[in-house]
């Protein structure tokens, strides 16, 4: 049978054979895993930006299976995540099903990594990285000089800017830093 793969009959005008395969790869079911249409709509428009060769559609049809079942155990979003990541980091690489699917491996296991972490404690900061703690450490220099002004400046600063005063001494307690010493108590408690 020409033109017939196990998806049926495609049409032989040159582009709708893609799209059809698409449509009928979206009736195929895969035991309740990510819909393979779907699969198949975005791993086509992943190839898109590479080299298609002129193969028959067999084979095609042959190939979008493998993707399918390669990808299959992976919801859209990681599946989304995935393609995007190899557009932005593999330009001029066309992609196969193992090099997406590790993809897809190694961004779910951070994920389940992340939600299985514990929430760190205050002022835990062994999960940050390197740039969150270079910003992390010039918050903290910028609320130590604010909060350092001299006792009648601070007065002013704090009926001035309450909220401001407030959050310095809240994120400083967050993250265990000391107060400078030349602040009253009674005015950071009355934060």
């Amino acid at each position: 049978m020409e033109n017939q793969g196990m998806m049926g009959p495609l049409s032989k005008e040159p582009g709708a054979q893609h799209s059809e395969l698409v449509n009928a790869m979206s009736e195929k079911k895969h035991n309740d895993k990510t819909d393979a249409g779907w699969i198949a709509g975005r791993i086509e428009t992943l190839l898109s930006h590479y080299f298609q060769p002129d193969n028959p559609v067999e084979v095609f049809e042959s190939a979008m299976d493998d993707w399918i079942s390669v990808l299959e155990k992976y919801p859209e979003e990681i599946i989304e995540h995935a393609c995007r990541f190899w557009v932005r980091n593999f330009q001029s690489k066309r992609p196969t099903p193992a090099a997406i699917s590790s993809i897809c491996q190694t961004h779910r296991d951070n994920q389940n990594r992340r939600k299985s972490s514990s929430v760190p404690a205050r002022g835990e900061r062994s999960h940050l990285t390197f740039d969150e703690m270079e910003s992390l450490q010039r918050c903290l220099e910028i609320d130590r000089k604010w909060l350092s002004t001299k006792r009648d400046r601070f007065d002013e600063v704090v009926f001035v800017y309450p909220e401001l005063a407030r959050h310095a001494v809240q994120f400083m307690r967050y993250w265990g830093e000391p107060l400078p010493p030349d602040i009253p108590q009674e005015l950071i408690d009355g934060l």
